[in-house]
């Protein structure tokens, strides 16, 4: 069955409905959430933002306890459109609603539009809902480029065999988004190493050739996670940040990380 034929199939009843939940949700919903004020988070990482556009250096003029990518955001976000909240906030909502499409279409493929809006609106509404410390935050943000990497990994296991080329070169692009979200938190890696667990078992079972595939595959997606390292390590030693970067996560997050344990937390 093609996307057209499920599209048809669907009652229109349920796709007027579909599309009005969404733009209900975004209408009521939308502004409020842009008009929200900023947490204590996303306020230190504008304050890095500003020093750094100043010429300073991180972790030596302005502290920052964690990897340098949610900050690094900000800097051409606020370069660009300035310091005003709601500015961050529609960064945000951009990004929500980027994984708002992405997430159903890579669940549900191309077809079903009526249950891929009832979905979008459904994962609006509850981030919409959550409390503003959750809002402008690296967890969501990391979602952007490792949901791009699923789907990159989605639509190569479920399309015919492809030539060498396509298959690296996915495979490095995948790479790529994994390297970027772990420079925003490396949590990331987690999900990344689970997703080329699963990916790997599929293409032992279902491909030709496989063992091939699956080796040049994980060879394009490791040599796309070095080389996002790679693009950040040399920012750092370029800016001449990285004597203090060391110190910091070798030192002082140490100590941070401690301090956030939760036998303390619950103590």
């Amino acid at each position: 069955m093609n996307t057209a034929d499920a599209n048809q199939q669907t009652p229109a009843v349920w796709r007027v409905a579909a599309a009005a939940a969404l733009v209900v949700t975004l209408v009521l919903l939308g502004p409020l959430f842009v008009c929200e004020p900023p947490w204590s988070d996303a306020t230190h990482w504008d304050v890095i933002a500003q020093e750094l556009l100043k010429g300073k250096l991180l972790y030596r003029d302005v502290m920052e306890t964690n990897l340098p990518g949610a900050a690094l955001v900000h800097v051409p976000l606020r370069a660009l459109f300035g310091y005003r909240s709601e500015v961050l906030h529609a960064f945000d909502l951009l990004v929500i609603g980027a994984l708002a499409y992405l997430l159903p279409r890579i669940a549900l493929g191309p077809a079903a539009h009526a249950a891929r809006a009832f979905a979008a609106a459904a994962m609006l509404l509850f981030y919409f809902a959550l409390a503003p410390v959750c809002h402008c935050q690296r967890d969501f943000w990391m979602m952007l480029p490792m949901t791009l990497a699923l789907w990159l990994r989605s639509n190569q296991l479920r399309a015919d065999d492809r030539s060498w080329p396509r298959l690296v070169g996915l495979a490095l692009l995948e790479g790529l988004c994994w390297g970027l979200a772990v420079w925003i938190k490396p949590f990331s890696i987690i999900p990344a190493a689970a997703e080329w667990l699963v990916g790997l078992l599929w293409t032992l079972r279902t491909r030709s050739a496989s063992y091939a595939r699956a080796a040049g595959d994980t060879a394009g997606l490791i040599a796309g996670g070095l080389a996002a390292g790679a693009i950040g390590f040399a920012w750092l030693y370029a800016s001449g940040t990285a004597p203090y970067f060391w110190d910091v996560m070798l030192h002082w997050s140490g100590e941070y990380r401690a301090i956030a344990t939760w036998p303390r937390r619950l103590g």
